[in-house]
């Protein structure tokens, strides 16, 4: 795993592969120095691991001590699913996040981790779908700009703390967060409005707040697991 010196300490990145759901996954492991925490960041078709709105996010994640594990969840021969059906999607978007966490479970310098999941788009609702079925799956989870229509009667069975993170000039997006927050059996449960007066993708100021509301959730439910 080759080492890159970041701030006086010294960060492990490593390009993988991953079998999930009938598949071979490209991903990225990032490990800082004395990490407490693993964040799975499930990338979907539109937020590749490779780009940098995804690396800005996963930065703040690695410079608060935790490791990071950047998947790509379709293929690059599966563009054509992103004009597929919803429900499809989440089904085979959770299949694969199992999938990656069967493999983080075979590892032994990463399955002592308590592990968060952070998700966006296509991937956030099957996010939801791997956290309702039990404490093993993830400690914790953000959700960025999410749809819920197809996993609505899981969002009961999730216990662990979530946060709903949403444009606040996107008002579907703002009412879809409040309805499942709602629903969401969590005893810690949060939707936070993200400035976006921008309505641009990479706005720097956009993914500064995202990247700092995320790490600190991730932070405050990982270190105590630790």
């Amino acid at each position: 795993m080759p080492m890159m010196e970041q701030q006086g300490t010294v960060t492990l990145e490593q390009p993988l592969t991953l079998p999930a759901e009938g598949a071979q996954l490209h991903a990225d492991l990032i490990v800082p120095e004395e990490a407490y925490g693993l964040v799975v960041f499930a990338a979907d078709a539109q937020m590749c691991r490779s780009c940098s709105r995804s690396r800005r996010i996963a930065r703040e994640f690695e410079q608060q001590g935790l490791a990071v594990l950047l998947v790509d969840l379709f293929t690059p021969e599966e563009e054509v699913l992103r004009s597929g059906a919803p429900h499809g999607q989440t089904n085979l978007l959770a299949g694969r996040l199992r999938g990656v966490m069967d493999w983080v479970g075979r590892q032994a310098d990463l399955n002592e981790f308590p592990v968060g999941l952070y998700a966006q788009g296509d991937a956030a609702g099957a996010a939801l779908r791997c956290a309702a079925e039990g404490p093993s799956s993830f400690a914790a989870v953000v959700c960025r700009d999410a749809r819920f229509d197809s996993v609505e009667s899981s969002l009961g069975s999730v216990r662990a703390p979530v946060m709903l993170l949403a444009g606040a000039s996107d008002s579907h997006a703002v009412a879809r967060s409040e309805a499942a927050l709602l629903g969401i059996g969590s005893k810690r449960k949060e939707a936070v409005l993200v400035p976006d007066s921008s309505g641009r993708l990479d706005d720097p100021e956009e993914l500064e707040t995202v990247a700092e509301l995320a790490a600190n959730w991730f932070s405050e439910s990982l270190i105590a697991l630790y």
